[in-house]
């Protein structure tokens, strides 16, 4: 079964899964670079459990297609 960010991290200095959310991973010594990176991901899920959200939400795939179109083009700095 895949977790994704949803369940585990990887501690991979100490071979060993770390709870998403435990304190623990706060000590993990390369937190301080790791959690910049994938704090957001954490925070507010992947890409693919935001598609979930947007499909969930309508039923509508064309929802998370223009969702997706929305947030490349805002990535380009063109208007969508």
């Amino acid at each position: 079964m895949r977790n994704g960010l949803d369940d585990t991290l990887l501690d991979v200095k100490e071979g060993r899964l770390v709870a998403r959310g435990d304190r623990e991973a706060a000590r993990l010594r390369d937190w301080e670079e790791v959690y910049p990176l994938a704090g957001p991901a954490l925070e507010h899920g992947n890409g693919a459990t935001q598609q979930r959200e947007a499909y969930e939400r309508t039923g509508r795939l064309e929802d998370v297609v223009d969702m997706l179109i929305e947030e490349t083009a805002q990535g380009t700095g063109e208007e969508s």
